[in-house]
């Protein structure tokens, strides 16, 4: 009695033997398609961010403007310096937190410049200067007396 069903004996066909068992935990090939999209969004998602970095640092540039009118207008020059000074070390090390690279660049250029400037000031060799001859007598004398 012969059944044609999908249970049968017949029809089953023995797996093939896996010639290592860790070969069923392999990744099948990645989706072509699925990664293109995860490209494209990872790459608008860049760009979102540092349009937003742009838009953060121009509200906080002009913040610092109107801070330095402030102080102008209220300040004598030494406030003024000091707001300058302040304001643009502000700028420059949030620029730098926000990673714009045309600031970065020029930052990490003059970093370099100063740190090769104060190395050649430490390690240059001290002047070799003479020592003082030693005083006579009487010119020891005399500059005793002189000072009393």
């Amino acid at each position: 009695m012969k059944t044609s069903g999908p249970n049968t004996t017949a029809d089953k066909t023995a797996p093939e033997e896996i010639e290592n068992d860790l070969e069923a935990f392999d990744p099948a090939p990645p989706n072509r398609r699925i990664d293109d999209k995860a490209a494209a969004l990872e790459q608008e998602n860049t760009r979102l961010k540092a349009n937003f970095n742009r838009e953060r640092f121009v509200y906080i540039l002009s913040i610092a403007i109107l801070f330095n009118i402030l102080i102008a207008s209220i300040g004598n020059r030494s406030m003024v310096g000091i707001g300058l000074v302040g304001s643009l070390l502000l700028l420059l090390g949030l620029s730098k937190f926000l990673d714009f690279p045309w600031i970065v660049a020029h930052l990490d250029r003059w970093h370099d410049l100063a740190l090769r400037a104060c190395e050649k000031f430490v390690d240059k060799p001290k002047e070799e200067t003479e020592p003082l001859p030693e005083l006579d007598n009487k010119r020891k004398d005399r500059l005793t007396t002189d000072s009393d």
